[in-house]
């Protein structure tokens, strides 16, 4: 997937950039089947970075996308 290898580029390059590690979360929820490594994402954001109230809130909102699609593709 070419966003998702875009994203995971900048995300390896600039890694103090949290936008860019949250894209790649964001892309991961999207993509069927890469929910579990979309939530490990977001696990590994809130350990590494200190995170501001937007950030937490757009983790949660993924967390909870990715815990509706895993549930809907039992």
């Amino acid at each position: 997937d070419g966003a998702l290898h875009l994203a995971q580029n900048l995300a390896t390059r600039n890694p103090d950039v949290i936008a860019y590690q949250t894209l790649v979360a964001q892309i991961l929820v999207e993509k069927p089947g890469s929910e579990d490594e979309a939530l490990e994402r977001a696990i590994n954001i809130r350990k590494l970075y200190k995170l501001s109230i937007e950030d937490e809130s757009l983790l949660s909102g993924l967390e909870q996308e990715a815990y509706k699609r895993k549930a809907s593709s039992l």
